[in-house]
């Protein structure tokens, strides 16, 4: 069940594996003819400890050196999204029961009876599955190198800011509450996914963390030809996408940049490392370590 969650939340996993799209790293070069400078773009899984950055020493070679880092949303908009005008819709008991299931429903209430928390009801699901997704990694997953519950992205805007490099967000702030409110994944589908997550910590079940295991070992199958719909689960990520690109082939045009995002985004045909390569950018894979 959890797998089905990660497809959602994080990574496509899959056992057919071809040597272009499993590249063994974490780090893309981009350049382009005319260019006299090159650009970087790293994938982070937000939820890995913060510190294992420091680990992909070339990686961190090239942040230090570039002039510009582009995470998905910067600390600063992070936290002044809480006072936009967009109003997160919320949801409550009556609609959680009229979306559930009864085993489902008895899941969900286990849960909040054990946590002793019961504004997990006020979250709508897209929201809800990536709190307690959070949660699930940090928890259960990974634990072993942690200190703190940063996210990987925002440790490496800290660094750049250690080295004055400017960061800039690629969504804008006033637009995350709509991201969150969005109907554009499928509630039901993210139902379950949540009841999903929930049930695997009521059971400590830590069998599917193996995928930290995946992106640390850096053994991802980025399937570039694998071509995504454009319906429920992948709305989000194919729009967000197609403006990030539009964004970032001005940047890359003007300066030597740096780019940390969910590994995701660089994944199949209509991921960033794919679209930079459509706009006329040679896009090659690069050891991060």
């Amino acid at each position: 069940m959890l797998k089905k969650v990660l497809v959602i939340l994080l990574v496509f996993y899959s056992s057919t594996v071809f040597s272009q799209d499993q590249p063994n790293t974490l780090l893309w070069e981009v350049s382009r003819v005319g260019l006299k400078h090159k650009s970087y773009v790293f994938g982070t899984f937000h939820e890995v400890y913060p510190s294992f950055f420091l680990s992909q020493k070339n990686a961190v070679q090239k942040l230090t050196s570039s002039s510009m880092l582009y995470v998905e949303q910067s600390r600063k908009d992070f936290y002044d999204s809480g006072t936009t005008n967009t109003t997160i819709v919320t949801w409550d008991v009556d609609t959680w029961k009229a979306a559930t299931n009864p085993e489902q429903r008895k899941v969900f209430d286990s849960f909040v009876q054990k946590a002793e928390n019961t504004d997990y009801y006020n979250l709508p699901p897209l929201l809800l599955s990536l709190t307690l997704f959070r949660m699930y990694a940090q928890n259960f997953c990974d634990t072993a190198n942690r200190n703190s519950d940063e996210s990987l992205d925002h440790y490496i805007e800290r660094l750049a800011e250690t080295k004055n490099i400017p960061v800039e967000s690629l969504d804008d702030k006033e637009k995350i509450g709509e991201v969150f409110s969005s109907n554009t994944l499928a509630d039901s589908v993210l139902v379950e996914a949540c009841v999903g997550i929930m049930r695997s910590m009521l059971e400590e079940d830590s069998k599917p963390c193996q995928i930290f295991d995946t992106y640390k070992n850096q053994t991802i199958n980025y399937e570039f030809s694998k071509d995504l719909t454009e319906k429920n689960n992948n709305l989000a990520l194919l729009e967000r996408n197609r403006k990030w690109v539009k964004r970032l082939d001005k940047a890359f045009q003007k300066n030597s940049c740096f780019v940390a995002v969910g590994y995701r985004h660089l994944m199949y045909r209509q991921g960033l490392i794919q679209q930079l390569r459509d706009v006329g950018y040679n896009v090659k894979p690069i050891l991060s370590k």
